[in-house]
């Protein structure tokens, strides 16, 4: 019983150790949770700073990109376009009853809605596509529209354009080319235009004129004023 007694206390003292040791590990633990934890609070805030950050971005962009104010004058732009182009349109025998117009926004192939300028054309009241157009029907309409976008450009910047080139610009239009250069010579007040064409039976209509004649081995070049 006496020796029994001795190793009593010694038997205690190891399971305090244990204990205590038991303690230790879990303090340890816990110490390294709570870092841990303070690392995922500290990474969740900067990624909520940066959330933030990106939101207001988007809502900048909204506001002033395409999808916001600047998309808003685009398509007042596109529409003065639109009004000037069909003005001069009216005066033109083949294209009288064209009126030109702009879609901003298309479905995309998901059916989700994406900002694009898509021109159309109505043809006596009938919404269509450029390609219905015949090619003197389209020459007529493209030197309208490069006409009212110059005019648009113009009123809108307090500017005035010095001069203006155009190529090949009465391609098929027959009986309404003399309509077209009716409506370039009122436009051409105060301003050089220059004109290449192959044809020669308006020539009278230009101030000056120069002629190029093809040869065998080369060119001549004629100038009449």
């Amino acid at each position: 019983r006496s020796i029994g007694s001795k190793f009593a206390p010694n038997e205690e003292f190891g399971q305090l150790l244990s204990k205590v040791s038991a303690l230790q590990l879990q303090a340890q633990v816990y110490e390294q949770n709570q870092n841990i934890q303070k690392t995922i609070d500290q990474q969740k805030q900067i990624e909520a700073s940066l959330t933030k950050k990106m939101d207001l971005e988007l809502d900048f962009v909204r506001l002033v990109g395409r999808f916001g104010f600047l998309g808003t004058i685009v398509s007042e732009v596109l529409e003065e376009i639109a009004v000037e182009t069909n003005k001069m349109l009216a005066n033109i025998p083949n294209v009288e009853k064209v009126t030109l117009g702009f879609d901003i926004e298309k479905n995309t192939v998901k059916g989700e809605p994406k900002k694009a300028i898509m021109p159309f054309v109505t043809i006596d009241g009938c919404k269509s596509k450029l390609s219905s157009l015949s090619g003197g029907m389209l020459s007529s309409l493209e030197l309208a529209v490069d006409l009212s976008i110059i005019t648009v450009v113009q009123r809108r910047a307090g500017i005035k354009t010095g001069w203006l080139a155009i190529d090949e610009a009465f391609d098929g239009q027959g009986a309404s080319k003399e309509s077209t250069l009716d409506l370039l010579s009122q436009f051409a007040h105060n301003k050089l235009v220059l004109v290449v064409d192959h044809g020669s039976e308006f020539v009278e209509m230009f101030s000056n004129v120069i002629q190029i004649v093809k040869e065998n081995d080369g060119s001549t070049t004629i100038v009449a004023n």
